[in-house]
């Protein structure tokens, strides 16, 4: 029989333990590292010494100045411009002026108001030693007499260098105007202030809106406008003043210019957001008024509505009848059932809200049937989808009831 001599490798069995194959091998292991950390240690001491070279001979050339120099330097730029577009403090030390159009003059036809601009400069706690404003109607970054025309006469009422504040509002006369072209105006406008004004920061805020659909279709670009000619040229926006001027009772009888109340709504989201970067805006439970029933109906309404911010909301219920009965069709067709007034849901746009109602006939018969609700000009409507095997459902009505609902607007301004 051929004996094999395994005393190289290590026994699998217990008691047949190699422990000088251990020994040896561990020995070895040892070894291998002591030799590598010798040559590390000696790599550390050589790159070491490669370096403090090439540094001493940086500095001695004035090489590494000019790095640091050039990357401080270009630092201190870069948190400059982000600094300057960020800031929000409000500097009451300081004197403040504020530039408006109508809205700051406080026109009304119904009979002028107070404009923002007074009421801010007592919710800010400022007096005319310290505070003035110039207001002209058809003012804008565009059309009319501009804003920046309107700033150049201000020229003589502080020293300019105790300027801190200028706070411009507006918006209702850039009507239809490009982002770019705002864009650029608010440049410009910018660079007459840093001229006049060296020492002062500047607010702008959009606050304009309207009742009429083809004006607030037309205010929708110019908005956006205001916000990244802001952002474009380094000033603050007066977030959230955009959302103040949102219900039907704010305006006068053009339903274009404010009355008491919307000058109050704007001041006060003007002084919010200077105070605390952002205007909220808040109306909740507010009932509609003036409710004028149509088509022969009469009946009563349990309606709210309410404002959060750039969301409002048109919530409740109601019940309508007739002596004899309305001919209502299911193919989908809107039919106006009430207009009111002092709503957050600003005509132009439409809201709409699938539910059921329920419709009574004077024979004494009725019909749940589904409906979608729609909130469009100043009224609701309601329209009925209903088919049968030959065609749409034919509905004689004489009642409607509505279990409670809420229509809600993505944003106030829509």
């Amino acid at each position: 029989m051929v004996m094999f001599n395994f005393r190289n490798y290590p026994s699998s069995q217990m008691s047949d333990l190699n422990l000088d194959w251990i020994i040896e091998n561990v020995k070895k292991a040892v070894e291998a590292v002591d030799e590598v950390t010798k040559e590390w240690v000696d790599i550390k001491g050589t790159v070491k010494k490669i370096v403090e070279d090439e540094i001493k001979n940086e500095l001695a050339s004035g090489e590494i100045g000019r790095v640091v120099t050039n990357a401080v330097t270009e630092g201190l730029a870069s948190a400059s411009k982000y600094t300057d577009r960020s800031r929000r403090t409000f500097d009451f030390n300081g004197k403040t002026i504020c530039i408006g159009d109508s809205y700051g003059e406080g026109y009304n036809p119904d009979g002028n108001v107070t404009g923002w601009p007074a009421l801010i400069k007592n919710y800010l706690g400022l007096t005319d030693d310290n505070f003035f404003s110039n207001s002209l109607g058809g003012a804008g970054f565009i059309n009319g007499t501009t804003f920046a025309t309107l700033l150049n006469q201000t020229s003589n009422h502080f020293k300019n260098d105790e300027v801190t504040n200028i706070i411009v509002c507006g918006g209702f006369n850039d009507i239809n105007k490009s982002d770019t072209d705002l864009i650029n105006a608010i440049f410009n406008f910018k660079k007459q202030a840093n001229a006049l004004y060296p020492n002062a920061q500047i607010f702008v805020g959009f606050i304009a809106n309207s009742t009429k659909m083809d004006s607030r279709v037309g205010l929708i670009i110019p908005r956006d406008g205001y916000c990244s000619g802001c952002e474009y040229n380094g000033i603050t926006y007066l977030s959230g003043v955009e959302n103040a001027l949102h219900s039907t009772s704010m305006f006068g009888s053009d339903g274009v210019h404010p009355n008491t109340w919307g000058e109050e709504s704007i001041a006060k989201a003007i002084s919010n957001a200077i105070l605390n970067g952002y205007a909220s805006v808040i109306h909740a439970g507010v009932k509609i008024t003036n409710v004028s029933f149509k088509n022969g109906f009469t009946g009563s309404t349990i309606i709210e509505t309410s404002q959060y911010n750039d969301s409002c909301a048109f919530y409740g219920s109601f019940s309508m009848n007739r002596t004899s009965d309305f001919t209502m069709k299911g193919e989908g067709s809107f039919y106006e059932l009430f207009s009111f007034k002092t709503s957050f849901v600003l005509g132009g746009f439409q809201f709409d809200l699938p539910t059921t109602a329920i419709l009574t006939s004077s024979d004494g018969s009725y019909k749940t049937v589904p409906c979608t609700l729609r909130v469009y000009n100043g009224s609701l409507w309601m329209a009925i989808r209903s088919a049968n095997g030959t065609g749409y459902d034919t509905f004689h009505v004489n009642g409607i009831v509505t279990e409670p609902f809420t229509i809600k607007s993505d944003t106030v301004f829509g």
